[in-house]
């Protein structure tokens, strides 16, 4: 096979160990046979400069790579070494652009009575919703079949495979802006979550493979709560 990959990933200065062990067995997967990787775009990035990091990458990709996907992996995830076949294997250019894994984030619901919060994992799929009195916004699924390819309105970078179409598509209405946060109601929508929406304008269908399984590494408070 052809290498056609852009692995990409925003950096502190340090990462988790589960990403680190994650990249060396995907690396050492693909050196012995499906050789898809072609290039690494590592970006060191703080944390308040996640949104001109990222479109830092999809530029470089697009500009100075001839690739024909770009591969977002977290810092703080943690995958099996065949993910990237995987998520290639349910992928396709003109169906199928945009494909997540199955990750989760973890979120604060309530006050736990101890200066800390009750938290739940909620799954990265979200969908529109028409709140009343507000303006549409995206909301978590809270269940998911196992196992399945699922089409979705919005999904984070923390395992997206996406083609370099869906990337150019979104270029020609925003420029160099793919993850540029929408401002909501309340605040402004994650980057990430900004790129899906903008997908969406565009007619790029977002899927996720609920097969491919991944960590994400959290701190969170532990009571009898």
């Amino acid at each position: 096979m052809t290498a056609d990959v852009a692995l990409a990933y925003l950096h502190p200065p340090e990462v988790g160990h589960n990403f680190c062990a994650s990249l060396v067995d995907t690396v050492a997967y693909d050196l012995t046979g499906p050789r898809r990787l072609g290039e690494l775009i590592p970006e060191l990035c703080s944390s308040g400069a996640i949104v001109t990091g990222r479109n830092t990458v999809a530029k470089v990709f697009l500009d100075h790579l001839d690739l024909e996907w770009l591969w977002w992996v977290d810092t703080d995830m943690g995958w099996t070494a065949d993910s990237l076949d995987r998520l290639l294997a349910t992928a396709d250019p003109a169906t199928r652009p945009v494909v997540g894994g199955l990750c989760f984030a973890w979120r604060d619901i309530a006050p736990d009575n101890f200066n800390g919060f009750r938290q739940v994992a909620t799954p990265t799929i979200y969908d529109w919703v028409d709140v009343e009195g507000q303006a549409r916004r995206f909301k978590a699924r809270t269940t998911y079949p196992p196992d399945t390819v699922l089409q979705c309105a919005a999904t984070g970078s923390a395992m997206l495979l996406i083609h370099r179409s869906a990337l150019e598509k979104v270029r020609v209405e925003h420029g160099d802006h793919w993850y540029d946060r929408i401002p909501v109601i309340d605040g402004y929508m994650g980057e990430d979550i900004s790129f899906c929406a903008r997908l969406g304008a565009a007619g790029v269908p977002v899927h996720i493979d609920t097969s491919v399984r991944t960590n994400h590494m959290k701190r969170i408070y532990v009571s009898d709560c």
